[in-house]
């Protein structure tokens, strides 16, 4: 389906949950959290996924994941978890550390649509 991400060769379907701008959502629905963040003249990115992936057999699974696109690295990483709340444990960390090494979040919360 042409407009869909894709993530290592998978499909996701993704539907954005709001949540307040710093507080994770823990519903049963799938959502997608990002942060943005910069430090000099670069940007970096990270994301909490929460989605439900469709193989070719169209069984569904749900994957929780965190992707992080640091300019000095390239190619995005994307790191999967056993569970939702061990990815958001994971996405808070990150972001604590970038902002512990010197990155400014400049924003933060559910990706802005239109």
């Amino acid at each position: 389906m042409p407009g869909e991400p894709v993530v290592k060769g998978r499909l996701f379907q993704t539907t954005v949950v709001e949540t307040e701008l710093k507080e994770i959502n823990v519903s049963g629905q799938a959502s997608t959290h990002l942060t943005i963040m910069t430090k000099n003249s670069m940007f970096s990115f990270l994301g909490l996924l929460d989605v439900k992936m469709i193989d070719t057999d169209d069984e569904v699974e749900p994957v929780n994941a965190v992707v992080k696109l640091d300019p000095r690295e390239g190619q995005p990483i994307i790191k999967e978890y056993p569970s939702r709340n061990v990815a958001i444990q994971h996405y808070e960390e990150a972001i604590t550390t970038s902002v512990s090494r010197g990155w400014q979040v400049v924003y933060r919360g559910v990706p802005l649509r239109g």
